[in-house]
């Protein structure tokens, strides 16, 4: 069983790879191919449109995830939810785009890709809840090939920037899709099916469960950007903060893979069978995450072509590792048990962490490398006491 973890994480994880490389390849021909005012006008709309899409999230996809494995007939009513959002996302992404301003430049792809991205989003929940992340993976390797080659073919045809970029990043996405529903006819039934008011009542029955998860989205979202945030305001030098977060991309690069480990964890039959693994075989796969942390960063850190190389920084930044490969576990086992609040003081005791080790820097001016990276390691340490700590209270309020 345990072997069976290894091989779901090895093929996904080979496709995160491939994708990572694919797109890398995709960034750098965008900047030689429109130049880099059309590729810095993509990040900054993809932004806006990622902060508008967060409307998706309306009935939580970690709340999905576990109640369509105990209630089958929520895949429908799920399909039906994505029928309604992804008119609302085109709606809300066409409308910001054309009236609002706040966009860099406007095409009708945007509208589409907001679309397809709803779309996406349910094939996630869909093929994560029945442990077929591999499944999903495949997907993301074929639309990230085929935006590649779609954006070829539109700047081959002298395309304009905006269309070439926004065409082929939501034709990649929808051919994916299509190729996934001829090659499985039958989940079209749940969409076919889905139009049923029974299906809209037991949407909006579970509101009162989808509250802590919205509190979740806000801290997740906080949380995932709190770090350069507080970095840029500990080191004022511009050179040190670039060391940082060059030894920083590490982390992201290491804690990405962890949050494969997650996703097959989302599989509750994939949870059951990590649970009985021993401490010692959990510890080995933290380290190994430490080890391809250190790698990562090093190999960074040296191609980078800055002086003043922060190894220790680096050394110390990789022992997050440890506590968000064991945050992840619990996080999974407390979504599979619709314990989202749980959650939401683990992230709140992390920012918290954070934010008053950053304050305490800044106070005393001190800007050093390994002694912010300490602070970030203790704030994902006082996340898994926190998430530890209702567990042991729970034990004990059931034993007596």
């Amino acid at each position: 069983m345990k072997s069976t973890l290894v091989n779901l994480f090895l093929k996904s994880s080979i496709r995160s790879v491939l994708i990572s490389v694919v797109n890398l390849v995709i960034t750098v021909l965008m900047v030689r191919w429109f130049g880099s005012s059309a590729y810095a006008n993509f990040i900054v709309d993809l932004s806006v449109i990622s902060i508008l899409l967060i409307v998706l999230e309306a009935i939580p996809s970690n709340y999905s995830i576990f109640r369509i494995q105990d209630e089958p007939s929520w895949q429908k009513s799920l399909a039906l939810q994505t029928c309604i959002t992804i008119v609302i996302a085109a709606l809300i992404i066409s409308l910001v785009g054309i009236f609002s301003g706040t966009m860099q430049g406007f095409s009708g792809w945007m509208a589409i890709y907001a679309g397809s991205f709803a779309m996406k989003r349910y094939l996630d929940i869909r093929l994560q809840s029945s442990g077929r992340l591999h499944e999903y993976m495949s997907l993301e390797v074929l639309a990230s090939m085929s935006r590649l080659l779609a954006m070829t073919l539109l700047y081959l045809s002298d395309m304009p920037a905006i269309i070439s970029i926004w065409a082929s990043i939501a034709l990649g996405g929808l051919t994916s899709q299509a190729y996934f529903f001829v090659r499985n006819s039958d989940e079209m039934r749940a969409f076919f099916n889905s139009f049923d008011k029974v299906h809209l009542k037991s949407l909006a029955a579970g509101f009162s469960d989808y509250r802590p998860y919205y509190v979740g989205v806000v801290l997740k979202r906080l949380k995932d950007n709190l770090t350069p945030i507080a970095a840029e305001r500990v080191f004022t030098s511009a050179d040190v903060l670039a060391a940082f977060f060059l030894a920083y991309r590490g982390i992201i690069f290491a804690s990405g893979q962890m949050r494969i480990i997650e996703a097959i964890l989302n599989y509750r039959n994939n949870l059951n069978r990590l649970t009985v693994m021993s401490w010692g075989k959990k510890a080995l796969a933290a380290l190994f995450g430490q080890i391809v942390c250190i790698i990562s960063s090093a190999v960074i850190l040296l191609s980078s072509g800055i002086g003043d190389l922060p190894w220790k920084g680096m050394l110390v930044l990789s022992f997050m590792i440890w506590p968000i490969s064991f945050f992840i576990v619990e996080r999974s086992k407390a979504y599979s048990s619709f314990k989202a609040g749980v959650i939401n003081w683990s992230i709140g005791s992390n920012i918290l962490v954070l934010l008053t080790g950053s304050i305490i820097l800044i106070g005393i001016n001190m800007e050093v490398i390994p002694v912010f990276s300490l602070v970030l390691v203790f704030s994902e340490i006082a996340a898994l006491l926190t998430v530890l700590s209702f567990k042991l209270y729970n034990n004990y309020v059931r034993f007596y």
